[in-house]
């Protein structure tokens, strides 16, 4: 009985002694282990990777300091506009962009280390049309400055002036649009008015009206060789008989004609809206004045040629100067060129025609419209 009891006191005592050891081995590692010592490691929440690195993640922190935003003037990147600037350009000289230079620049032609470029240059003192010198100044206030004029950057011939028409510019890298010499809108009827001392006001061959040097001295009635420059202020070259001659320039809707015309004179309408003034008795148009097609060149016989005149396209002696070359006559110029209001003659084109094949440099030529279809090359 007494070992019985021993027995059962030993197993008791083995028992709570075993009890004991494993409540002390659960409570020492409670502290290391098990699962909510792990869920301590929440801990690293604070400074869990994903979440400390959005403070200073590189998409967000470095947003201030990116270079695509503020430096995008140095780095070649032009923002975005429909008309590209010309291929090489340092900036977009196109008015209806922005030309990616700082304030008080200009995009314009420079001239560097003996070269022509595109760049952004402090802007000028010369106004549109004013006289400038690209390397050695006065430079332009915009545009740029080509033979001597600031002239304006185009897209089209709608952004120049008077009349005046957009083409390619030459000596330029990249051939950017620019429009042609300056054309004022003055009065030929009332010529000192509105021009520069030393300047009056012509109607053109083509319509328009400009400024330009009284070179010339023909007076009423004496003759002339189909050019701008040969009559007096006041008056144009237009056929009469069996030549031409200097006819007086009235407007019969500015009322003037009756006070412009010599007594006795005849008239007939020309470009533009004008009326020629002719002496009495000569007819409006000679009998052999034949009309004819600028494009198709369709006058009879090689001796003959096709050009524009003061009251439409007709058939005249052709001249022998092709198409570059200076001229004073409208068909001084070879058949299938005429001379345009600047001394030069130009080649008719097809305004149809977008390969602009009659034009020597084609596709990089413009064709600049002057009625029915034709036009002349400006390139």
């Amino acid at each position: 009985m007494r070992r019985q009891a021993l027995g059962y006191f030993e197993r008791s005592l083995s028992a709570a002694l075993v009890s004991l050891i494993l409540a002390g081995c659960g409570a020492s590692g409670g502290g290391s282990s098990g699962d909510d010592g792990v869920d301590g490691t929440d801990g690293t929440d604070a400074t869990d990777a994903v979440d400390a690195v959005d403070s200073t993640d590189g998409t967000d922190g470095t947003d201030a300091t990116d270079g695509t935003d503020g430096t995008d003037g140095t780095t070649g990147e032009l923002p975005e506009c429909q008309f590209q600037p010309p291929l090489g350009a340092k900036c977009n000289p196109y008015t209806q962009c922005d030309s990616g230079c700082a304030n008080g620049e200009i995009c314009t032609a420079t001239v560097q280390n003996g070269g022509t470029r595109l760049a952004c240059t402090p802007a000028g003192d010369v106004p549109l049309a004013g006289t400038c010198d690209a390397e050695n100044g006065p430079f332009c206030q915009e545009g740029t400055c080509i033979d001597g004029e600031c002239r304006s950057f185009c897209v089209d011939n709608i952004d120049c002036k008077n009349g005046g028409s957009c083409g390619q510019a030459k000596g330029i890298p990249g051939k950017p649009t620019v429009c042609g010499a300056s054309q004022v809108a003055c009065d030929p009827t009332a010529p000192s008015e509105g021009c520069p001392a030393d300047e009056a006001c012509f109607l053109n061959n083509d319509a328009t009206t400009d400024c330009k040097v009284a070179a010339g001295a023909g007076k009423f009635g004496e003759p002339c060789s189909n050019t701008v420059a040969d009559c007096e202020p006041g008056h144009i070259c237009t056929p009469s008989g069996d030549g031409s001659v200097c006819a007086a320039l009235c407007s019969e809707a500015a009322g003037n004609c009756s006070t412009i015309c010599p007594e006795g004179s005849s008239t007939k309408p020309v470009s533009g809206g004008y009326t020629a003034c002719l002496p009495g008795g000569e007819p409006p148009d000679p009998p052999d004045l034949v009309p004819c097609d600028l494009l198709a060149q369709d006058c009879a016989g090689e001796a003959q040629g096709c050009y524009p005149t003061q009251e439409g396209t007709f058939c005249l002696v052709a001249g022998t100067t092709s198409a570059g070359g200076n001229c004073a006559g409208t068909n001084d110029c070879q058949p299938g060129a005429f001379c345009f209001s600047n001394g030069k003659c130009v080649t008719v084109c097809d305004k149809s025609d977008a390969t602009n094949a009659l034009c020597e440099t084609g596709v990089n030529a413009q064709c600049v419209e002057i009625g029915g279809g034709a036009g002349y090359c400006d390139e």
